[in-house]
């Protein structure tokens, strides 16, 4: 008996030959190759290591070739031939086409033509054969047909040979159930067929491609050597598949009890998916067929639970590397499909899954995105079976979403059906296109899902789907009416509901109501001050008032000509002027139409534009954020003040006069400036009014022109103090 050492060796001197031969290995070839105790993360490393500097790359799988793909003399050039087998046939030559690998393995008319071929023998021809022979052995390779090669012998026997030796051998009740199995059925289900012979026998009855000569696996069993060669014209069956289904028929044959399991199985196989009631039904007949208890586990962690283990995890409790679980899963997903695909063609099962997932995936809605397929998919009652359908039919979600349904480019998403072509929906690209949250906010309260699909200009169906995508909406159906519901609303989009929905301008106490009253939302009337002052799109349209600038009635393009006009003027005056005489300016050049312009909601639309061009000060003043604006902000006291230093005695018409030029103010509030600042001003004879009397001129005549700066210095400081004491 060997050692566990001798094992070890005799296991890795197998992994370098095969490395050697193919020049690479796969992880698939090294798990399956390696003993068990030899398959941790810690021993496999330094495996790889020397399999490396040994140049035999590591690969995730094996190469595909297409064998109709390699013309025999590239195949000679660049792998590993004899020298005078290289010269001969990779030499520029008018004997012969020798045409590509699949020619030169499937006519035998080819062997007297090469014949033909100088230098070239009869023992160099084999040699040759061998090689290519091996090259399909150790490669993956695929072809555009599986019949092609069957049919021409196909025609030459009607009549199936048996070997009386091998038919003596077995019993009648081995007999009974080897014909009530098909060779799909076994290729699919036994442990001891390598995957490349499995898929090429389910491939060839799926083709139909063996039915003249092996109608059942009893066929197969007893078929002389000469009929049983005939599998060797399938493509990727070779001699190695042909020593692999050999050992896994003996192996069938010495155990009864799987015999006759796998008779029983095939036998209790319905003959139309209409026999199963649900997905679920399809897939607990699927998966009872596993008989890999740890596949059965990793199948269930990955597949059919709502929360999904990672490979990592599951490596952990089986105590293997992270790639073997990927493998073990990856093989029980093919044998599941396989075990599928041999009974059903793919058109049979979307005809009878359709209805099973329009149910599953359109329950709520007639569109469907991406990330709500998925969320749908996440919230799947355990066992999660539609998941893992969708994972043997397919090769991703989204890949089995445009198998079934219809996709729309411009809604990135499918349809249940042709609802799409059924809405007027303008073709015209979509300028300014708005967002979902966007449309939310510029809908009128309460919110109507037609009214939001409409801004959106996309079906009602494709905004359904974007309310149940978002957390915080939801809908709710009052008669024919969809409503969309928040669980929360920002107070700045509170204030833009009821405003849009009043239509007109509203004081501080209408509002702070009516957040009360539509949203539940008790507001201090400071808050509600405080937070309308902040939300762009809303301004003061008179004191106290608030309005939004939508519900002034003008046009992007009359607000434009607003800004442009309102900054013209503002660099041609260089002085900040209030927003009232900027507003009677510009109906007087008759810029708008619009009667709901004033002052106030003037100096809000300017404090809104978006380039930040207008500086938007105390008092309705306005200036400009432009370097070739160099005016300042003076206050109105230091401006009186100015005003009499620059004139002498003025009354108080004749201040408002001059001051009306940029400013809108009253007789009033200049008669308070002055008598509220006498320390400042005195009046005259003749009702004017001067700067007070402080000094005295070198000569002893009265000066009544006092230092301005001083009278400024102390204007400041009496603000300042007022400022203080409020």
């Amino acid at each position: 008996m060997k050692t566990t050492t001798e094992a070890h060796k005799k296991a890795l001197n197998s992994l370098i030959s095969i490395g050697k031969e193919q020049g690479y290995l796969t992880y698939s070839e090294i798990n399956d190759l390696l003993p068990d105790d030899l398959l941790t993360p810690e021993q496999v490393e330094p495996i790889v290591t020397i399999l490396e500097e040994l140049d035999i790359n590591i690969v995730e799988k094996k190469l595909i070739l297409d064998l109709r793909a390699i013309s025999l003399k590239t195949f000679v050039k660049k792998y590993d031939v004899p020298i005078r087998i290289k010269n001969a046939i990779g030499a520029d030559s008018d004997y012969f086409d020798f045409g590509t690998l699949h020619d030169f393995l499937n006519n035998n008319d080819n062997y007297d033509l090469l014949r033909r071929t100088p230098n070239l023998g009869r023992g160099s021809i084999d040699q040759l054969t061998t090689i290519i022979n091996n090259f399909v052995e150790c490669n993956n390779i695929i072809e555009s047909t599986t019949t092609e090669n069957l049919e021409p012998i196909k025609e030459k026997f009607f009549i199936k040979k048996i070997d009386t030796k091998i038919n003596e051998s077995i019993s009648s009740d081995q007999a009974k159930s080897l014909k009530g199995i098909s060779i799909g059925f076994f290729a699919n289900n036994s442990m001891d067929l390598d995957v490349r012979t499995r898929n090429c026998l389910i491939e060839a009855e799926k083709n139909k491609s063996l039915e003249h000569f092996f109608e059942n696996l009893y066929d197969l069993y007893v078929a002389p050597s000469s009929i049983k060669n005939l599998l060797t014209n399938l493509p990727n069956f070779g001699k190695h598949s042909k020593a692999k289904l050999n050992v896994a028929l003996k192996n069938l044959i010495e155990d009864e009890e799987l015999l006759l399991n796998y008779e029983t199985l095939c036998n209790e196989a319905p003959e139309t998916l209409s026999d199963y009631e649900s997905i679920k039904d399809l897939m607990e007949r699927e998966i009872y067929q596993i008989d890999d208890k740890r596949a059965l586990e990793i199948i269930n962690f990955r597949l059919l639970k709502s929360k999904k283990s990672t490979l990592e995890e599951i490596a952990a409790n089986f105590v293997v590397t992270r790639e073997r679980v990927r493998q073990i899963e990856a093989k029980s997903l093919l044998k599941l499909k396989s075990s599928i695909n041999l009974r059903f063609n793919e058109e049979q099962i979307i005809e009878w899954s359709r209805n099973k997932f329009e149910n599953f995936f359109f329950a709520k809605n007639p569109f469907i995105s991406l990330e709500m397929a998925i969320k749908i998919l996440k919230e799947e009652d355990e066992p999660t079976y539609n998941n893992l359908f969708i994972n043997i039919n397919s090769k991703g979600l989204e890949d089995f979403l445009n198998k079934y349904f219809l996709y729309s480019v411009p809604y990135k998403g499918w349809f249940v059906d042709n609802e799409v072509n059924e809405i007027n929906i303008t073709n015209e690209p979509q300028h300014n296109q708005l967002s979902f949250s966007e449309a939310l906010q510029k809908s009128n309260w309460p919110i109507q899902l037609d009214d939001v699909a409409k801004l959106l200009n996309e079906p009602k169906s494709v905004t359904r789907d974007k309310v149940y995508l978002n957390n915080n909406n939801s809908l709710k159906k009052i008669g024919e009416l969809e409503l969309i519901e928040f669980k929360s609303v920002k107070v700045q989009n509170m204030f833009r509901y009821i405003l849009r929905k009043n239509g007109a301008e509203m004081s501080l106490y209408e509002i702070q109501e009516q957040c009360k009253k539509l949203f539940k939302r008790n507001l201090t009337i400071r808050n509600t001050g405080s937070r309308l002052s902040e939300t762009d799109g809303i301004l003061i349209v008179e004191r106290g008032k608030y309005n939004l600038i939508e519900n002034l009635s003008l046009t992007e393009n009359e607000i434009g000509m607003i800004y442009d006009f309102t900054e013209a003027f503002l660099l041609n005056q260089q002085k900040f002027i209030s927003s009232k005489i900027i507003c009677k300016e510009i109906y007087l050049n008759s810029l708008i139409d619009s009667e709901m312009l004033n002052g106030y909601s003037l100096l809000g639309l300017l404090k809104s534009d978006r380039n930040n061009r207008f500086k938007c000060e105390r008092g309705l003043m306005i200036g400009l954020n432009n370097d070739e604006f160099s005016a300042k902000k003076v206050d109105q006291l230091d401006e009186v003040i100015q005003l009499i230093e620059d004139k002498g005695s003025l009354s108080i018409g004749q201040i408002v006069f001059h001051l009306s030029q940029h400013r809108e103010i009253l007789n009033m509030t200049i008669e308070k400036i002055l008598r509220g600042n006498n320390d400042i001003f005195h009046k005259t004879h003749g009702n004017k009014w001067n700067l007070t009397n402080e000094n005295t001129s070198s000569d002893g005549v009265i000066d009544n022109s006092p230092k301005l700066d001083e009278l400024i210095r102390i204007a400041k400081e009496r603000k300042i103090q007022k400022s203080i004491n409020s």
